[in-house]
């Protein structure tokens, strides 16, 4: 019979299949298409924001005594990470008061603030120009602004 596709009954015409089985995507149930989602929304609606990142400039820009500002042509780490709902934030330059340089690293100074409060905190960092990554082994942390979708500022663990 070319009318019959689904053994069940719809108000008792066996042979006809159901009205929500008529549908194109239907997996077999009228709540199936709705499933996991509310109208308010879903605790788990789409997906989760950037938690870090990091850039690289070729220069930056800083004070200078009178209030103006100098350019630096050095570079310079801007970071951010989110850590307990509280924003961090760091800005590295590379240190010119030290003369000893590693083979696989240079000197940095990198100042972390915390989010409100504001505080600032100052720790040194080594920067590795072949990797192009900046570790705070104080903190036990690293920025890899080389990283994909935007960077990254976060723990390190050897």
């Amino acid at each position: 019979m070319p009318g019959l596709r689904f053994g069940g009954s719809r108000g008792g015409r066996p042979g006809y299949a159901p009205s929500w089985m008529d549908r194109e995507g239907s997996r077999g149930g009228r709540a199936s298409s709705r499933r996991g989602t509310s109208r308010r929304g879903s605790y788990n609606s789409g997906t989760a924001g950037k938690h870090s990142g990091a850039k690289i400039k070729d220069s930056y820009q800083r004070r200078d005594g009178n209030g103006g500002k100098e350019r630096v042509d050095a570079p310079c780490i801007n970071a951010w990470k989110v850590q307990d709902r509280k924003i961090l934030s760091l800005v590295a330059v590379p240190c010119s008061d030290t003369t000893t340089k590693s083979k696989n690293s240079e000197k940095w100074v990198c100042t972390l603030t915390l989010g409100k409060t504001g505080r600032k905190e100052t720790e040194t960092g080594f920067y590795n120009p072949e990797t192009g990554k900046l570790t705070i082994p104080d903190r036990q942390m690293v920025v890899n602004p080389k990283a994909p979708n935007g960077g990254y500022f976060g723990t390190f663990v050897k």
